[in-house]
């Protein structure tokens, strides 16, 4: 990577994203509306040792109850983000502007 490729990190930045954190923290305390999330009776023992996986049922990525789970979940943080961000709409158009073909920015103004 050259010099020009490198990213310097602004240490004055660290105290906004400590503040955004908690700030988007009380947002989402305050809601309470987080999506239920399921338990099954799922394990695995391995020498001799049973571990408990109660959430096994979200590896499968391509079932409907996962895919409805994450789509409550994305609502929820965007959800929380609009709130904590009130720019973020702004923020979104210059990414693209910036980067056409990025699909991450694409994702952000048009999620799946």
């Amino acid at each position: 990577m050259s010099k020009a490729d490198t990213i310097n990190f602004n240490h004055e930045a660290i105290p906004f994203f400590s503040s955004f954190r908690s700030s988007l923290s009380r947002h989402a305390a305050r809601s309470g509306n987080y999506p239920p999330t399921k338990t099954v009776d799922a394990s695995d023992t391995y020498f001799g040792k049973t571990y408990n996986d109660p959430y096994r049922w979200l590896e499968n990525l391509k079932g409907a109850d996962v895919e409805a789970w994450f789509k409550a979940q994305a609502e929820l943080t965007d959800g929380l983000l609009a709130k904590a961000i009130p720019a973020r709409d702004a923020l979104v158009q210059e990414w693209l502007a910036v980067d056409e073909s990025s699909e991450t920015a694409r994702l952000l103004v048009n999620p799946l």
